[in-house]
């Protein structure tokens, strides 16, 4: 009886992803075209045939839940300072396309782009029926109490993944409410450095060098052979060059779905789609669209 019940929930659950995934080979971070983590990015990657959107949530001083990719305001828009320190109504000057220089040099930095809310994107991925994917940057307690509300409130279920490299936000998303589908994100030296090209160490002491060199090894083997499973993740986000038959293999087996970022090369893309068949993060959907067309079209 018991195999029975765990059988019903299981089918379930693969039920609900395969709906949360069909038709999503497509699925994008931002359009070079606009600035990151805004609407004007996302209505844009819209017009370009995206299947699902992908962005950073961050929370400010007074806990409402944002779009922001860094922890601080200095890189993208026209104020400085850690995000976590300012309450929303002092980011109402905050200006998203300050820095902004768009694909073929259009200039930005004459718009203004607001910061976006996390309830004002939820609301526009319903009414243009865009799935979402949550990739959580802050693992503060209420964000996932909250991200878990809004699931419930906007009945996202079928309609959004939360995603994180910290294992602790999808353990707490996961045990607050299990029906939300979640996703374990990693890379090769995510504890060493703070770039994806692994120049800039996350601290200039060697020996704190040295022992987050440990961790990070120690943490790979660890979400190639159990993480997942601890963690009771539906997904595995996996950085591009990590990508491999045999591990898509592994993953697979073992009943996770697998998807790759980021991709923006052609190629890549094409060997994706066509040979693996996975769902990919680009930032290039123009180029993914037009891939995609091309291997739909070979398979009629």
């Amino acid at each position: 009886m018991q195999e029975k019940i765990f059988f019903n929930i299981l089918t379930i659950f693969i039920s609900r992803f395969q709906l949360f995934l069909t038709d999503s080979v497509l699925v994008v971070i931002e359009s070079f075209k606009c600035p990151e983590n805004t609407l004007a990015s996302f209505e844009q990657a819209k017009k370009e045939g995206v299947d699902l959107i992908e962005f950073d949530v961050g929370f400010t001083k007074d806990f409402v839940p944002v779009l922001m990719h860094d922890d601080d305001l200095d890189r993208t828009t026209n104020m400085n300072g850690p995000l976590n320190k300012f309450n929303f109504v002092e980011l109402e000057k905050c200006n998203c396309a300050a820095k902004f220089s768009s694909l073929g040099n259009q200039d930005f930095t004459s718009n203004f782009e607001p910061i976006c809310t996390l309830e004002n994107l939820i609301e526009w991925s319903i009414k243009n029926n865009v799935k979402m994917l949550f990739d959580v940057k802050d693992t503060e307690i209420k964000l996932v109490k909250l991200i878990a509300l809004l699931f419930e409130r906007y009945n996202l279920y079928n309609k959004a993944i939360v995603c994180s490299f910290f294992p602790t936000v999808v353990y707490r998303i996961k045990k607050e409410n299990p029906n939300i589908l979640t996703g374990i994100t990693w890379r090769r030296w995510f504890i060493t450095y703070d770039d994806i090209e692994f120049t800039v160490p996350r601290s200039s002491s060697k020996l704190i060098f040295f022992i987050s060199m440990i961790l990070d090894v120690i943490w790979i083997w660890c979400v190639k052979l159990w993480i997942p499973e601890f963690l009771g993740v539906d997904m595995v986000l996996t950085e591009r060059r990590e990508i491999s038959p045999f591990y898509l293999k592994n993953m697979t087996a073992r009943g996770f779905k697998v998807c790759a970022w980021t991709v923006n090369e052609r190629n890549e893309m094409a060997w994706m789609s066509r040979e693996l068949k996975i769902p990919f993060l680009t930032d290039a959907p123009y180029i993914a669209s037009h891939v995609l067309k091309n291997v739909n079209a070979e398979k009629n």
